[in-house]
């Protein structure tokens, strides 16, 4: 068609041919862009003529579809780079990814490297996945906790972690840790999706470990069955030596070396038949120490009752040791000298933390008290002496004695 014969055609016409020829043109642009072409074209007609904006349409709608044309073969392009980045990113981490429909229970994806993990190939898992061919590989020991743990997760809409073993292709049970992700809405359809990974190597390590602890445990448990069993040897040789002493002062000083070698001797049993045997309940050790001391006294110990305080605390077998033995000496103390002649009385013994990192002993009884000019540092009873010792030198504690209605020793020392 040439110029001439556009000039004579009817300009309404051309417009026409103008505007079906924009739309066409730029049928592949964005909604927006086209209307404000097609607004353009019939602005341009009104001020410069059909002609010029037959033309212009034709130029226009040109430029625009090939700029559409590169911006999408940018777009396209970006998208292959992302994609190949993520596919890369799947097939190399340490794990195996997977995603299936919540509704039939089937994989829809799951990662290559979960045939070095589980034997079988993605196309496998595709054609064979369902809760009775997963489930039907679960070790026997293994299914119910692990169909307990899926049907709460999904009533609950909860993220599942659980570790399982699962017979792999070959037959061979591996431990499997199994992380599901949640779910989330595809399509008008509900997916999951997740992680699992091979754990075998841990497992055995774990098994190794416990084992080893195991076998530690009965050791240190019949050591110190044998250190309490020898020092109860020692402890009856010396009530038998004491069965033919006459004098009074030597049957108390082997009384007293009995009653130590006996606190030593408790705690060990306190070891043996504890479940922890790292940590004594100190409670339950002094309670039973108590008992010792007044039964070694007999009849003299009927008029005094002991009392102890209760804290939830634990020592490890050096404290327990150092403060038992303050306890002994101390209460033992106040037992033969603190209620003279047929006086009754109260001891009261507490352990109890005073900060985060502090502990208090206390031992008082409301007997007729100690002298007041006496130093207990520079006393020569060996009871005392030991007292401070282990108080200062032991626990790296301080030492008070009050005198008011009777005696109270408080110790302070660090956890």
């Amino acid at each position: 068609m040439t110029l001439k014969k556009l000039q004579t055609m009817n300009p309404w016409y051309l417009l026409l041919l103008g505007v079906t020829a924009s739309i066409l043109l730029t049928e592949a642009i964005d909604a927006p862009l086209s209307i404000l072409f097609r607004g353009y074209v019939a602005w341009d007609y009104l001020v410069t003529g059909a002609i010029t904006a037959f033309l212009v349409s034709l130029t226009v709608a040109s430029i625009l579809v090939y700029l559409n044309i590169l911006g999408r073969k940018t777009s396209e392009e970006l998208l292959k780079q992302s994609e190949e980045k993520y596919r890369l990113l799947i097939e190399n981490i340490p794990v195996v990814t997977y995603m299936g429909n919540t509704k039939d229970r089937t994989i829809t994806f799951i990662s290559p490297n979960v045939k070095e993990v589980d034997g079988y190939t993605p196309e496998e898992y595709y054609k064979l996945s369902s809760d009775n061919w997963w489930f039907g590989r679960i070790h026997s020991d293994d299914v119910e906790s692990v169909m307990k743990a899926y049907g709460q997760s999904l009533r609950e809409d909860k993220p599942l972690d659980i570790e399982y073993r699962i017979r792999r292709k070959d037959g061979k049970y591996i431990w499997l840790q199994n992380r599901a992700m949640g779910t989330y809405m595809k399509e008008g359809e509900m997916y999951f999706y997740g992680i699992f990974s091979d754990i075998t190597k841990r497992k055995k390590m774990e098994d190794q470990i416990k084992a080893s602890l195991r076998e530690k445990d009965v050791l240190l448990r019949e050591i110190h069955h044998r250190v309490k069993n020898n020092l109860q040897t020692i402890s009856s040789l010396l009530r038998l030596q004491m069965r033919i002493i006459d004098e009074d002062r030597y049957g108390d000083i082997f009384r007293d070396i009995q009653n130590r070698i006996q606190v030593i001797s408790l705690v060990h049993e306190k070891l043996y038949r504890s479940k922890d045997i790292a940590n004594i309940d100190i409670n339950d050790y002094i309670n039973s120490l108590i008992k010792v001391i007044l039964q070694s006294h007999g009849a003299t110990a009927g008029r005094i009752s002991v009392n102890v305080e209760h804290n939830d605390i634990s020592f490890d077998i050096d404290k327990a040791v150092t403060c038992g033995l303050i306890v002994n000496e101390l209460v033992s103390n106040a037992v033969k000298y603190a209620f003279p002649g047929s006086r009754n009385g109260e001891v009261m013994v507490a352990i109890r933390p005073v900060f985060d990192k502090e502990i208090e002993l206390i031992v008082r009884d409301n007997g007729i008290g100690m002298q007041k000019d006496l130093d207990i540092k520079k006393v020569e009873s060996l009871g005392m002496q030991l007292v401070v010792i282990l108080s200062e030198e032991q626990l790296k504690g301080k030492i008070e004695l009050n005198r008011i209605d009777g005696t109270e020793f408080r110790i302070k020392f660090n956890r």
